[in-house]
């Protein structure tokens, strides 16, 4: 949930798209598991699906964030013993920076 939270706050425009999965992985590398998060932090969507961008949040990563893009960033992460688990969230790149798009808490469960 924090590095979620890590990533939506480091949201704005003329911020690198590596940026905000740095973010993300700041939070991760600090953990008991700081190798559990083995794929981006996000990527570009649209509405319609076929007009999303190429933009990526990965590490190292150029793109520079604008207004009005959306961004889906579902951070799963590789518990013990193979289990995935995680959260995520779909954001509007705003002048203010990342607008919540869901009501959903980030809250993790234990089943």
């Amino acid at each position: 949930e924090e590095a979620l939270e890590a990533a939506v706050v480091a949201i704005k425009p003329g911020v690198t798209a590596g940026e905000v999965d740095a973010a993300a992985r700041k939070v991760i590398e600090r953990s008991v598991r700081p190798q559990a998060l083995n794929h981006r932090v996000g990527y570009q969507t649209g509405a319609p699906w076929n007009e999303r961008g190429n933009v990526s949040l990965e590490p190292g990563a150029i793109d520079i964030l604008e207004t009005s893009m959306t961004l889906h960033m579902p951070v799963i992460l590789l518990g013990k013993d193979d289990y995935l688990f995680g959260c995520s969230e779909t954001v509007l790149v705003t002048e203010r920076g990342a607008e919540i798009l869901s009501r959903t808490p980030h809250t993790l469960y234990r089943t």
